[in-house]
């Protein structure tokens, strides 16, 4: 990002046409459903594929508008130092604050209107503390954070190719796909530049640490979610093994990987 040529600001809860937000039509792709491939998913009727979908696309908002609130906290906090970096350092930060912040009023809206109550979903503690406590100008925050903005990327960008959704998933989906996109340039930016300043002995294995705990949250749903769909608790722990769905979750890490394994912080 630079402040010559910041990018047009898109507001979310103008730009998305709510009423199209069709609660008869799965909202997430099959292929992206916790059971994909699994001989369960072929088990259940139509109208429990639907509510599962619906559950575990709101799962994946609610997940990202917890991770955008500790960014948001550490966006403002280091505000007052990239004022003194410059215009462009500076201009960079707000742009993404405003970015977030309307992507987490678009996820409130989506949660509002959802025909569905997500059940509370356990947030995994060493994430949570990583969140909490890794300084914001830190290579190992900057690398967290370049983790879940790319998994982010990945995911939106199957679902906006998706048919089979509502237009208004889809444009949910365009609008978080191309912010995050930048985001995750401005990521990339700051790994290198923490890390060139400022490497952390620890830093591939708290790597690792963290991305195996978000990972888990991501793509395993817990057992309230598939009760909250009408569906057996059980089914939890048959996602769990389910290799369809491990192998999506490496496939949407992979990029970050690749990235952080340029400065020696394998995952």
């Amino acid at each position: 990002m630079s402040a010559r040529t910041p990018p047009a600001y898109c507001d979310p809860l103008t730009t998305v046409a709510w009423a199209a937000l069709d609660p008869d039509r799965p909202w997430l792709p099959d292929d992206l459903v916790s059971l994909a491939g699994d001989p369960a998913w072929d088990r259940l009727t139509p109208t429990a594929r639907i509510a599962l979908s619906h559950l575990e696309f709101l799962a994946l908002i609610d997940l990202g508008l917890w991770l955008e609130a500790y960014l948001l906290r550490a966006l403002g906090r280091a505000a007052p130092v990239a004022r003194h970096l410059g215009a462009d350092a500076y201009a960079a930060q707000l742009h993404e604050l405003r970015e977030e912040a309307g992507h987490s009023l678009m996820f409130l809206e989506i949660l509002r209107r959802a025909p569905h109550t997500l059940p509370p979903v356990p947030r995994p503690r060493l994430v949570t503390a990583g969140a909490r406590l890794l300084p914001g100008s830190s290579g190992l925050f900057w690398g967290a954070v370049l983790i879940g903005e790319t998994v982010a990327v990945e995911l939106n960008r199957r679902i906006r190719e998706s048919d089979a959704i509502p237009d208004a998933i889809r444009q949910i989906a365009d609008i978080h796909l191309r912010d995050e996109a930048r985001h995750v340039a401005y990521a990339r930016h700051r790994v290198a530049e923490a890390i060139s300043q400022r490497p952390h002995p620890l830093g591939a294995a708290a790597l690792r640490l963290l991305a195996g705990r978000f990972l888990a949250t991501c793509f395993h749903p817990p057992p309230a979610l598939y009760q909250a769909a009408g569906l057996p608790s059980a089914l939890a722990a048959t996602a769990r093994v389910n290799p369809i769905r491990n192998a999506l979750a490496a496939s949407c890490l992979a990029p970050a990987g690749r990235y952080l394994g340029r400065f020696g912080l394998r995952l």
